[in-house]
């Protein structure tokens, strides 16, 4: 299995990824790798990062898929995976997303280093078996959010299917957390055990939708939950799932 890192390019292409490592490290030399066509990579490279650097990102226009993948980050404010406007769409199929950083400035706003992440309007797929974990206080397993900085009209969405399996470890972390929150902060999960408020005058036109459909949940951390729906545009809805 090659260890390469993933930012999915190519304007309005499909991107595949299969078999592959995507590890990134809190260091700061890179060596990213982008994806130009729909074949399978064949060959990969090492990512090194700084803190809030995601390892897989998808470039506007893009769908991409994901297929037997290992993706892991180190970093403060890392994501595993990021899809983050209303014209990108990802399939997740059979994969380990894994993280391990905390919330980076998180007095300023910061980020979480959560696992699985669509916000904005972006739209994530999850399906088979797959394995997400998240290690570092104020993470999330998979988080859908939007806020008002960006007035998206499109809903974000992250749905999984079959069987997805998800263990956070930090405190005041959750299982999956769909957040709408008014402002320009993207520590939702703020709002879980501080209530935190970062208002201003705009109101949030769009919703954080979150759907698990098998599965299971495991949280450890202390003041830690399975699943929370922040604010009044959030949505989780579980079918058959396990605890």
């Amino acid at each position: 299995m090659g260890l390469i890192a993933l930012a999915v390019g190519n304007a309005y292409a499909t991107q595949l990824l299969d078999d592959y490592s995507i590890i990134s490290y809190m260091t700061d030399e890179e060596s990213p790798i982008e994806i130009k066509d729909n074949n399978p990579i064949s060959n990969g490279e090492y990512l090194t990062t700084e803190d809030e650097s995601h390892a897989v990102k998808v470039d506007d226009g893009v769908t991409g898929y994901i297929n037997n993948a290992s993706v892991m980050t180190s970093g403060d404010g890392s994501y595993g995976i990021s899809v983050d406007s209303q014209n990108k769409v990802l399939y997740i199929s059979d994969s380990d997303i894994k993280t391990s950083g905390s919330v980076s400035d998180k007095e300023n706003g910061g980020i979480t280093a959560s696992a699985v992440v669509s916000e904005f309007g972006g739209t994530i797929f999850m399906n088979g078996d797959n394995s997400v974990e998240s290690g570092g206080a104020y993470s999330a397993g998979l988080l859908s959010q939007v806020n008002d900085s960006e007035k998206m009209v499109n809903n974000t969405r992250l749905e999984t299917t079959d069987k997805t399996n998800i263990v956070t470890s930090g405190e005041n972390a959750v299982g999956v957390l769909a957040c709408s929150s008014p402002g320009e902060s993207r520590t939702c999960v703020d709002a879980v055990d501080d209530e935190v408020s970062d208002s201003n005058s705009y109101e949030v036109i769009s919703r954080a939708d979150l759907k698990m459909n098998g599965g299971s949940i495991t949280t450890n951390g202390i003041n830690s939950y399975g699943a929370y729906a922040n604010g009044k545009k959030a949505y989780i809805n579980f079918r058959l799932c396990g605890t």
